[in-house]
């Protein structure tokens, strides 16, 4: 189903395209897909959680499966991943209209999904025939309600230089390796880290030696934060850096009237303690896993 947001766009796209009335009213009326669910009490609970539901939706590009009621499957763009919100303890009904939901997603192209593990359970005991169980990922999810300082370590905040794009293109090339994260070749991590350049959301931490040991970036909408792109150098952990530079940024942020939050690897002890020492609290995970056709 996609969920068109600007109908003029779709007329004016050249002479050789015609949008009938009844055409232009079934676009006008999928826009308003969630429109009874962006006000759901347990929705607006959860909306943090599923930050991506929300923003995805927003976009253009953007396709959206939902009853209005109790679950939403939202896709930005094809290619990108799938986020799916529903209520707590949802039927057996409504999860088999869920299922279904997704099926339409994948036969257009495998995905990567994120949702509640109960959805993942039903897909496992329904033996959906495109679930990847091999994928089986903890999403964490930690939000700081008040920064607490870590103890102090050598170096300072600061922004990243254009002749250090070779280092933080090998970073980043680095960490998506060492985690399930979308895999990028160095061509791809040079040509990503290049938007780092000039992004005001972008922030480093250098040692005593001036060196570029650590990074992350933020993205935020409607006084929400997300911290993303958190990375240490590897011969260059243990030593505070990360923990100096997520407090440094949350506190900034928090300053200013944000509420800050982050996904993390439920199962990586090492960054999750560095998150809670600066005054992140666990809130949980969801679940994500890749639906591929056979």
């Amino acid at each position: 189903l996609h969920v068109v947001k600007n109908t003029e766009s779709l007329v004016n796209s050249g002479p050789c395209f015609f949008v009938s009335f009844m055409d232009l009213l079934t676009m006008v009326r999928k826009e308003d897909t969630m429109n009874n669910l962006l006000n759901n009490k347990e929705y607006l609970n959860d909306k943090l959680r599923f930050w991506f539901v929300d923003q995805n939706r927003k976009l253009d590009t953007s396709y959206v499966e939902s009853d209005d009621e109790s679950y939403a499957v939202v896709q930005g763009k094809e290619g990108l991943p799938v986020w799916v919100w529903t209520l707590e303890d949802l039927s057996l009904d409504k999860l088999k209209e869920v299922k279904d939901a997704l099926t339409k997603f994948v036969e257009r192209e495998n995905v990567n999904v994120t949702s509640r593990e109960e959805l993942y359970n039903y897909l496992v005991s329904t033996n959906y025939e495109y679930l990847d169980k091999d994928s089986y990922f903890e999403l964490g999810y930690l939000e700081c309600y008040k920064p607490v300082k870590p103890n102090k370590c050598d170096g300072y905040l600061d922004r990243v230089r254009a002749d250090e794009l070779d280092l933080l293109a090998e970073y980043f090339y680095l960490d998506r390796q060492e985690l399930p994260l979308e895999s990028v070749t160095k061509e791809e991590a040079y040509e990503r880290c290049k938007d780092f350049l000039n992004d005001e959301t972008f922030y480093v931490w250098r040692n005593s030696n001036n060196k570029l040991v650590a990074y992350l970036n933020y993205r935020e909408s409607d006084k929400v934060a997300r911290l993303g792109n958190v990375y240490t150098a590897l011969d260059e952990r243990r030593k505070g850096y990360c923990c100096n530079l997520v407090y440094e940024v949350t506190k900034r942020l928090k300053d200013k009237g944000y509420r800050v939050f982050l996904y993390t690897d439920y199962k990586y002890p090492n960054s999750n303690g560095a998150y809670k020492k600066v005054g992140f609290e666990d809130e949980g995970y969801l679940v994500q896993y890749n639906l591929k056709r056979k």
